[in-house]
């Protein structure tokens, strides 16, 4: 027998051994690759720097804000994953399904990271704040509607309720709307430029991939379609991305045990890719904060 660790009351060895402790390596190492991107987050732009420039044009909600509260969404999601796996010198907890949408978090935060900052032209930087500004009142707007619009048969009483709701939500988007016009004309932009322009994720990925390392790899993409997917139940993919172990003799009836694990190699694989994007991330941050000369 080779040389053995516990992982999830499953005990393995030879490749699997190695694999396993690539995990551990992995999972062990996200308080120092959180307390990298929270640094970079919280660091204050320098004077000539372009994200002070972007947050001169963003003033009433500053880019660098947005990205600080965006960073702290990502770190949470890998904090998470730490929880889980909860990792111990010669043991590992591997769930079967539940890091998949924490992954996925922390890939769509990074790209959203990324995406923004991406061009060197300030005034598409803008741009794609106010394309993300202007979804997340979308998203609110059509939320509280939603509600509203369940909720009216629940009875009279809550009329009132319903109805401050619907005034308070149109007071904000007139509020918002506003805000994000004024950004708009600041740099000469106007609401065909950014209304309704939010990508499609695979696009808003393919597009933040550029400039990093996987610029002219489809493994980005196709590592946030699969945590997409595998974030929902499918009974294909059960069948198809675990680990089965049948054991045991057929029943009767030709029914037979099996045990259902997360496979090793692909959940690494996931995982590099999810921590090295919140890397990158977190590096162009840095780097859009520091003034031309110090890049």
């Amino acid at each position: 027998m080779q040389d053995e660790t516990s992982l999830e009351n499953l005990t393995v060895s030879g490749d699997d051994y190695d694999t396993a402790r690539e995990m551990h390596g992995l999972v062990t190492r996200i308080p120092d690759v959180v307390r990298a991107g929270d640094r970079a987050a919280r660091m204050t732009p320098m004077k000539y720097s372009p994200l002070a420039a972007d947050d001169r044009l963003t003033d009433v909600s500053p880019t660098s804000h947005y990205l600080s509260l965006l960073f702290q969404h990502a770190a949470d999601f890998l904090r998470a994953i730490e929880k889980l796996c909860d990792p111990h010198e010669e043991s590992l907890s591997i769930p079967l399904v539940a890091l998949n949408p924490l992954m996925r978090g922390v890939l769509e935060d990074s790209a959203i990271a990324l995406w923004l900052l991406q061009p060197d032209d300030p005034k598409e930087r803008t741009r794609r704040m106010l394309v993300i500004r202007d979804d997340e009142l979308g998203h609110e707007v059509r939320s509280v509607k939603d509600f509203v619009e369940r909720s009216r048969g629940n009875g009279k009483h809550l009329k009132g309720t319903l109805d401050k709701l619907l005034s308070d939500s149109a007071s904000m988007r007139k509020r918002t709307r506003a805000e994000l016009r004024k950004m708009a004309a600041a740099v000469g932009l106007d609401d065909a430029d950014y209304v309704d322009r939010f990508p499609a994720w695979v696009t808003l990925i393919d597009e933040a991939k550029v400039g990093t390392r996987w610029e002219n790899s489809a493994v980005l993409t196709a590592v946030w379609s699969t945590l997409s997917g595998m974030s929902h139940f499918s009974r294909s993919k059960a069948m198809s991305m675990f680990d089965h172990e049948v054991f045991g003799e057929p029943r009767a009836d030709g029914v037979r045990h099996a045990r259902v694990t997360a496979n090793l190699g692909t959940t690494v694989h996931y995982l590099v890719n999810t921590i090295a994007l919140y890397s990158a991330a977190a590096e162009r941050v840095h780097d859009r904060k520091l003034a031309a000369r110090e890049v």
